[in-house]
């Protein structure tokens, strides 16, 4: 009998990963073990997350809206780097991290706009589940009104800039220069992609000085495991 091969959309391109008669089974478990009673994204051991296929896990994050899949050695890695100074999350999403964490959690929520959110349907691409703690204010908005010393954010898009159209971005992402150019904001903590934040977006702002991290406690949506945290 012949496997039935499911495609599944995953940053705008579509992938045949998964024998469908396991699709279920896979969504079931990782659900079971990954969310708590509220449906909210818990934090996990790396060696949770490798019990699974990296294309089991691109699978379900695809279906559940998820990017980044916090673990508690990232969470206490993120806490040593912003050392007790005032920080909040940019992008927040969900909110696991930043909630994990003990910041202040922000969004554009910009998922929940009707033209975006028909867009990602389009895509077979599932929206963002926000976290009911999620301020919903945009990246440069939240520092401008609570000054943060740091800033974290994990996955979010740039701001497009149509000069320089060969960097991708999304017209609703962050202005990321604009946002350290802030004199208040001292680092910009940013887990990240080399691929879908590097080669593949050309983030504008890696051209400024930056520490880069590849660290094996790092997991994502992402099939390749090139997981990266990037500080300015």
């Amino acid at each position: 009998m012949t496997a039935q091969m499911v495609p599944f959309n995953f940053d705008g391109a579509e992938f045949q990963l998964l024998d469908g008669r396991r699709e279920q089974e896979i969504l079931n478990k990782l659900d079971a073990t990954c969310f708590d009673e509220q449906k909210q994204l818990k934090v996990m051991t790396p060696a949770s997350y490798a019990r699974w296929s990296r294309s089991d896990l691109a699978v379900w994050c695809n279906r559940r809206g998820l990017y980044c899949l916090p673990t508690h050695e990232l969470v206490n890695f993120i806490r040593d780097q912003i050392d007790g100074r005032d920080a909040l999350e940019i992008g927040s999403g969900n909110g696991c991290l930043g909630r994990a964490v003990g910041i202040r959690l922000t969004d554009s929520r910009q998922q929940e706009l009707e033209h975006v959110e028909a867009r990602y349907a389009q895509l077979g691409q599932p929206i963002v589940s926000y976290g009911p703690d999620v301020e919903k204010l945009t990246a440069l908005e939240a520092v401008e009104k609570y000054k943060p010393t740091v800033v974290l954010a994990a996955w979010v898009t740039h701001k497009y800039d149509k000069t320089r159209p060969r960097n991708r971005g999304n017209m609703n992402g962050v202005d990321e220069g604009r946002m350290l150019d802030k004199k208040w904001v001292k680092r910009y903590i940013f887990v990240s992609h080399e691929h879908v934040h590097g080669v593949h977006a050309r983030k504008p702002i890696l051209s400024r000085r930056h520490e880069t991290h590849r660290l094996p406690f790092l997991y994502s949506r992402s099939t390749n495991p090139l997981d990266v945290v990037w500080i300015w």
